[in-house]
């Protein structure tokens, strides 16, 4: 079952709800976009993505392991999808290359959204785990800890949504770590001539 309403696409495990559309599409660009977000949505259904999960996650490890969480899941999901799916493929691929392009207009921009770690993480892991090529606005120390993980071989490993929670929580403790002697500076201030 399919219903537009809102402003964002997602599931329930039982019903896809895209955001409201208009009655005729034209836009090959949305007519793609809209695919994706099927392809996306039935995939967590069909590869039985379950959202029970998260709040046990997030009282154990935190809001940032769900969202760890639920990027492993896109990419377990996707990549089982595409393999039966060939149309997946074009469809997934496509709307992420245009959101990556679009992410990196406003990565040049300095756009705080954009160049937000944990949003450099989530693109970083799905660029991994996809194997979409990495952008360059992702910033390298990222990059790198993204391939400490085992995230670009998911699809070989990662059969249910319980499979990945154990390196959601991994990950998502790890990178709080990471960013925290990100914001330590690397020496103390110059009191110096005071």
């Amino acid at each position: 079952r399919v219903k537009c309403q809102g402003t964002r696409a997602y599931t329930d495990g039982k019903t896809i709800y895209l955001p409201s559309l208009p009655p005729l599409i034209d836009d090959e660009k949305l007519l793609t976009e809209i695919r994706s977000f099927l392809d996306h949505e039935v995939g967590h259904i069909k590869w039985e993505s379950d959202v029970s999960l998260l709040p046990p996650l997030k009282k154990a490890k935190g809001q940032l392991a769900c969202e760890v969480l639920q990027i492993l899941e896109d990419i377990r999901t996707e990549s089982r999808s595409v393999k039966i799916w060939p149309g997946a493929e074009i469809n997934l691929t496509g709307a992420a290359t245009e959101f990556l392009s679009m992410l990196g207009d406003l990565a040049k921009e300095k756009d705080p959204q954009a160049v937000h770690p944990v949003n450099m993480l989530r693109f970083a892991m799905l660029c991994r785990g996809r194997k979409y090529p990495m952008p360059d606005w992702i910033d390298q120390k990222i990059v790198d800890f993204v391939d400490s993980f085992p995230v670009a071989t998911i699809p070989t490993w990662a059969k249910t949504a319980k499979d990945v929670v154990p390196l959601a929580g991994e990950i998502a403790d790890a990178f709080r770590k990471l960013v925290a002697e990100s914001e330590r500076p690397d020496s103390p201030p110059d009191t110096q001539g005071e």
